[in-house]
């Protein structure tokens, strides 16, 4: 019995491996200088230069800062805005 605990928690692991690395490098803009970011799929975050699964109290303290930075987002829209415009005009000049 004990065995079989044992060849499911490393088939687990091992899936949770090749998730875990299941991330996608996207280009950003970063004070006018071109860098390459690892987006990960939601549950999860970049630890390193891979992506590792979030626990559950983590996921909720995320999502209630969400909400609250959400709020103080609202007040700077405008520049928020501006700043989105400008990126994306310097992505289309490169072709991005």
């Amino acid at each position: 019995m004990g065995d079989l605990y044992s060849s499911y928690y490393e088939l687990i692991n091992e899936c949770e491996d090749i998730i875990g690395e299941a991330g996608e490098w996207k280009i950003v803009f970063r004070q006018g200088k071109k860098k390459r970011k690892l987006i990960c799929p939601p549950g999860s975050k970049n630890i390193g230069r891979k992506c590792k699964r979030m626990g559950s109290g983590e996921r909720m303290r995320r999502r209630k800062g969400l909400r609250i930075a959400g709020r103080a987002a609202k007040a700077k829209m405008s520049k928020i805005l501006k700043k989105r415009k400008k990126a994306m005009k310097k992505r289309q000049r490169l072709g991005i």
